[in-house]
């Protein structure tokens, strides 16, 4: 009995017996490098990885090749790993960052990462967890490889078990050289093919502009050479893609790259849009039929609006590209939740440059001021020159530019001598002797209006007459009326120089001090 507790007890403290050796990876060659299939992740980034590096002897022991004899998975495992990557990037179009990390799987010991069509069945493509020794590993499951060469001959590339095997490596990124190949020969086409189609496409929309008795659509189809070809050339790469069968980054990345030359195609067409039709409007406003007055007025509007809709077109398109990208959609999501707070400080620090911009679209609408006005201001006077969003700039008469806020003319008073009837009043003002006769300057300011100065006066407003009288001189004043402003300086410029002539003719007029002496006693 004390024998048999003996060998009972030796027995339990033995270690067990070695676990039979794993059959997984047994017809494959041993791995010289370590590699990760400690989850579905890892065994789907760990086969891409393997394929585009092109080792596809290593892609094979992401596979449960158990089904196959161990002879023959050296040479069906290679080339069922580089068919199921194929099939993952295009087919399932997968992101493996999407697929669980977790070293027990979702859910079960399986875990099915997508299901692709065929024969009118839906087959799943799965990663399965396999015990190996003590742990475990992530492999595709025997299913999932058994179907990968009916599921090949359904989304496999274009000639792609015709094409010579240096054509179906990876050296640089995740596309293979045919792929690279092909892209260029696409983008070639497109350019091509997209100048074609845009001459054609030109010369049909001319002549039904042609049709019309409208000059704007013609100039409208010249300014859309160049985005027409644009546009349509990104619409060709974007049909060809399919072609190339490129894998899911690829796609993602030209898809991006495709919409953004849309986008820019169409901004271009609608600022070329935009400038033309402003320049044709302009020429319609600068008329010998139409006023000068409504003229600058029509420039000023279409000045200022068509900064608002180019600012608009430019929003527009920043936005529509910004949010091709997923962290820009999610920072925006992110800021419109917060935007209780933010919106408030964002809108008090943004308060003034709001208002200027708010300032600029009112007086583009109301129009206290033109372009080409005359405006009195500050002490100085001068052209308004340019209106932009924040500023005017103001060209004063000695050639100084004279920079004004443009919140200025709508909270403080100026003057503008071009606002109302354009004509023009302009006094001379001269001082002369008691004896003078004012006839004789009656007639010197008719000889002037009736000569030099015909062609800058209004026709109507004329007279001199007395304004004060003093102990020793006379005020005599000329009023006189411009045809437009402008022009009644250079006028009471000639009205000044005939009066001086007068003088001089009788110098008896000038003022004249005298003394009288009182009586003697």
């Amino acid at each position: 009995m004390t024998g048999l507790l003996l060998v009972v007890s030796l027995l339990a403290q033995a270690p067990p017996p070695p676990s039979p050796p794993s059959s997984i990876d047994a017809g494959l060659p041993p791995l010289t490098v370590a590699i990760d299939r400690s989850s579905p992740r890892a065994t789907v980034q760990g086969l891409l990885d393997a394929v585009h590096d092109d080792e596809p002897m290593v892609a094979a022991h992401f596979l449960s090749l158990d089904f196959l004899p161990q002879a023959q998975q050296p040479i069906a495992g290679p080339s069922a790993a580089q068919r199921l990557a194929f099939l993952i990037e295009r087919g399932l179009k997968l992101d493996p960052d999407t697929v669980s990390q977790s070293p027990t799987g979702s859910s079960g010991p399986g875990v099915v990462l997508g299901r692709l069509k065929l024969d009118g069945q839906h087959l799943p493509i799965s990663v399965e967890r396999v015990p190996s020794g003590a742990a475990a590993v992530w492999l595709f499951s025997p299913q999932t490889v058994r179907s990968v060469d009916a599921l090949y001959a359904v989304y496999r590339p274009p000639f792609g078990e015709k094409m010579p095997a240096w054509l179906l490596r990876r050296p640089l990124g995740a596309l293979a050289l045919w792929q690279w190949a092909g892209l260029l020969c696409l983008l070639a086409l497109a350019a091509g093919l997209g100048l074609v189609f845009e001459r054609g496409l030109l010369a049909l929309f001319a002549r039904m502009a042609r049709l019309t008795t409208l000059s704007w659509d013609d100039e409208v189809v010249v300014g859309a050479r160049g985005p027409l070809r644009t546009l349509l050339g990104a619409g060709l790469v974007a049909a060809g893609l399919g072609v190339l069968a490129l894998p899911l980054v690829a796609q993602h990345g030209l898809a991006i790259f495709v919409r953004s030359l849309a986008i820019f195609s169409v901004a271009w067409f609608a600022l070329r849009a935009l400038a033309l039709s402003a320049r044709m409007v302009e020429q319609g406003a600068s008329g010998a039929d139409v006023d000068d007055s409504r003229s600058r007025g029509i420039r000023t509007q279409m000045v200022l609006l068509r900064r608002v809709v180019q600012v608009a077109v430019w929003i527009i398109a920043a936005a529509l590209f910004l949010m091709q990208f997923e962290l820009v959609r999610s920072v925006g999501v992110s800021l419109l939740a917060s935007a209780g707070v933010a919106g408030l400080v964002i809108g008090l620090a943004a308060q003034k440059s709001i208002s200027t911009l708010l300032a600029g679209i009112q007086l583009s609408l109301t129009q206290p001021i033109r372009i080409g006005d005359y405006v009195v201001l500050e002490g100085e006077s001068g052209n308004v020159e340019e209106i932009t969003f924040t500023f005017v700039v103001v060209r004063i008469w000695d050639g100084r530019r004279l920079v004004v806020p443009i919140t200025y003319f709508l909270e403080k008073p100026f003057q503008n001598w071009n606002k109302g009837d354009p004509k023009q009043l302009g006094a001379v003002t001269l001082e002369v002797d008691f004896q003078a006769d004012l006839e004789v300057f009656r007639a010197a300011l008719t000889e002037v209006l009736q000569g030099p100065g015909k062609a800058l006066w209004d026709g109507a407003t004329q007279g001199v007459v007395i304004t004060d009288a003093t102990a020793r001189t006379l005020t005599l004043r000329a009023l006189v009326g411009a045809k437009r402003f402008g022009l009644s300086w250079d006028l009471r410029c000639l009205i000044r120089e005939r009066f001086v002539r007068v003088l001089r003719e009788h110098p008896e007029w000038m003022v004249k001090v005298r003394t009288l002496g009182a009586d003697k006693a």
